[in-house]
C-alpha cells in the first residue's frame, strides 16, 4: 500500500479526494497579507466554490495576492507517490524534491518517495492521482504505478481560457 499525494493546485473536489483516498498538501496564499489555505476537505462543494469566487474577486479588485510553496512532503510508514504542479510554472516540485531527498537520506522503515511532474496544472494533475488510486486498488505497487504513470503527462493536454 502507498499514499497518493498531490498539491492543492490539482483542484480535486474534497468528495473525490475522500473517495480515492488521495492526500492533498495545501498551498497557502496571502490576500492583502491574510493567510488563505487553498484546500479544506471539510468544505462542501458549495463552500469550495464560494471560497474560490472570493479569492478571484479579490484578484479582480486588485488586492495584493501572493502564493507560497509547500514546505515538505509528509513522513509516514508508507511509500509515497507524489504528483506535482508543473515544475516549469511553480517551485513546488523542487521544494518537494528537496524534502524527499532529506527524508530519503535516512529512509523511514525503508520506504520510498516517487515523484512525478504532472507537466500540467489543475485537474490534469488530479486525474493522474485518480488513475494511481485505481491502480493501487487493483493491487499495483508504488514502483509499477509510478513507472507507468510517469509516461502519461507527456500525452496529456490542458486547455485554459481567460
Amino acid at each position: 500500500m502507498f499514499q497518493i499525494v498531490v498539491d492543492s493546485a490539482a483542484n480535486i473536489p474534497a468528495e473525490i479526494v475522500k473517495k480515492y483516498q488521495i492526500q492533498v498538501l495545501s498551498f497557502v496564499n496571502y490576500v492583502d497579507g491574510k493567510e488563505l489555505v487553498c484546500f479544506d476537505p471539510s468544505l462542501s462543494p458549495e463552500e469550495e466554490r464560494e471560497k474560490g469566487k472570493k479569492y478571484y474577486d479579490a484578484m479582480r479588485a486588485g488586492m495584493d495576492v501572493k502564493t507560497g510553496l509547500i514546505s515538505s512532503i509528509m513522513e509516514q510508514n508508507e511509500d509515497v507517490l507524489y504528483f506535482s504542479l508543473c515544475k516549469n510554472i511553480s517551485g513546488t516540485f523542487n521544494s518537494a524534491r528537496l524534502a524527499a531527498e532529506t527524508l530519503m537520506e535516512n529512509p523511514p522503515c525503508g520506504r520510498k518517495i516517487r515523484m512525478i511532474d504532472s507537466l500540467n496544472a489543475s485537474l490534469a494533475q488530479g486525474i493522474l492521482a485518480i488513475y494511481a488510486s485505481e491502480m493501487r486498488s487493483q493491487g499495483m505497487e508504488v514502483d509499477a504505478t509510478a513507472d507507468l504513470l510517469e509516461t502519461y503527462p507527456a500525452k496529456m493536454n490542458g486547455v485554459f481560457t481567460v
